[in-house]
């Protein structure tokens, strides 16, 4: 267990280190009818003068964001500093504010779509300095408005949950205009690239630091030719990408590195301090106060684990570890046979436990209470093998990762109904940590 807390603040930590919460405000939180349901958003003082709505849907445990703009091109890097792009978050009533990607403003109209497995929640954007970001900065663009409809259940909650604002020079860019010739993803992937350099990515992630260097440079020769067609974007793109998973993991490995020396210097100090005389005792206790303080503290800031953790999947805390769940429409119907999707999902946590090998994951495979019990076990363990079979091929340890087929076991909802039933045919991914000591 307490490995696993040494995670939990690996992960915690470089949020802290790398902001801290300064601002707060009322959100509208929306629970999504059987029917979908439009949303307005509210534009905050400064930011880009678009309007801009979401159609909200609810299908299969999974919910589609479809976003739409219109007005005038705006893109974030107006602002200036180190901001380059807007992020839609989907925040939960319980503050967890899952990431669901960058909103790009390309041109005048446009829409782009989202997914999250949530089905309450609500929406803010905000500018940032990449797309990978853990938590929303202060720098809050739109929240949206109460649903107009009549008669969908909604409630405002209190979030102060908003990292501390990246560098920028504009305060509002209402009346900008954006008039520079050069293509958005090249600034963009300019900008990324400028900040996985700072931020230690040559030194902690060098593969993935070089890549996005060789994407740049194609980009730049690209659009040194006049070529801004798909190849062109493509490497702007993957340049982006790539800087900003660089810099994820730089940034997650430095945090990891200062906790793990303050650990073990307090560690060293009590060493030293065992079989000392009675007269000492007294030091030996305040050091062990304050040993219980920083226990303390790391349970507190285990639950924020969550929501570095919600951009991957719908997440929740457990007396063992966190656990993600992976709904069934990750798989083919009645088979244990990933989608891509799922695929995709399993990559980015295949990622979180390449960067802390210290890191185990027991994976569960569930069903409802209906058809033959021999069936649904022997289902249920195909799914969570296939579950850890992908992970094994993403690199992760064989040791690390074990595989159980539950069946109708531990339902988390009534099997009585259609509903509860698709929620309770499920996988669940519990990670928790103890590995390799």
């Amino acid at each position: 267990m307490k490995a696993f807390r040494i995670f939990s603040v690996s992960v915690v930590s470089l949020m802290l280190l790398v902001s801290a919460t300064q601002a707060s405000m009322y959100l509208n939180v929306i629970e999504i009818p059987a029917n979908s349901v439009t949303v307005n958003f509210a534009p905050t003082k400064g930011a880009p003068d678009i309007g801009l709505k979401a159609e909200l849907n609810y299908k299969h445990g999974q919910a589609r964001v479809e976003m739409h703009f219109s007005g005038k091109h705006q893109p974030a890097v107006l602002y200036g500093g180190d901001v380059t792009c807007y992020v839609i978050w989907a925040i939960g009533p319980d503050g967890v504010a899952a990431n669901l990607g960058e909103l790009r403003v390309t041109g005048d109209d446009e829409s782009h779509h989202f997914r999250t497995p949530s089905k309450r929640f609500a929406l803010v954007v905000t500018a940032e300095p990449y797309g990978l970001v853990r938590r929303p900065s202060e720098l809050v663009v739109f929240s949206n408005d109460p649903p107009k409809k009549k008669g969908i259940r909604s409630q405002s909650m209190w979030f102060d949950g908003f990292a501390r604002a990246p560098v920028h020079t504009k305060s509002s860019i209402a009346d900008l205009k954006y008039d520079r010739a050069e293509p958005m993803n090249l600034i963009e992937a300019r900008k990324a690239y400028e900040l996985a350099g700072r931020n230690g990515a040559e030194q902690y992630a060098p593969d993935l630091f070089a890549t996005a260097g060789a994407e740049l440079s194609a980009a730049e020769e690209l659009h040194q030719k006049g070529n801004r067609g798909h190849k062109f974007n493509s490497a702007s793109r993957g340049s982006i990408d790539a800087s900003a998973q660089a810099i994820h993991i730089a940034t997650a490995t430095q945090a990891a590195e200062i906790l793990f020396a303050v650990i073990e210097e307090r560690q060293a100090r009590m060493d030293a301090l065992e079989g000392r005389s009675e007269v000492e005792e007294l030091i030996i206790a305040t050091l062990l106060d304050r040993q219980a303080d920083l226990e303390d503290e790391v349970g507190m800031l285990s639950e924020v684990l969550q929501d570095a953790l919600a951009t991957i999947a719908d997440t929740r805390l457990d007396a063992a570890g966190v656990v993600l769940t992976l709904p069934e429409i990750l798989f083919a119907t009645n088979q244990a046979i990933l989608t891509t999707e799922a695929e995709i999902t399993l990559a980015k946590l295949s990622g979180v436990m390449l960067v802390f090998p210290q890191v185990g994951a027991a994976v569960g495979g569930y069903t409802d209470s209906t058809g033959n019990r021999e069936q649904n076990v022997d289902l249920s363990l195909l799914r969570a093998e296939a579950v850890a079979a992908f992970l094994l091929e993403q690199g992760v340890d064989p040791g690390r990762l074990t595989a159980v087929g539950f069946g109708p076991e531990d339902p988390i909802a009534d099997n009585s109904t259609a509903t509860g039933r698709k929620e309770n045919r499920r996988v669940e991914i519990l990670l928790f940590a103890g590995i390799g000591g």
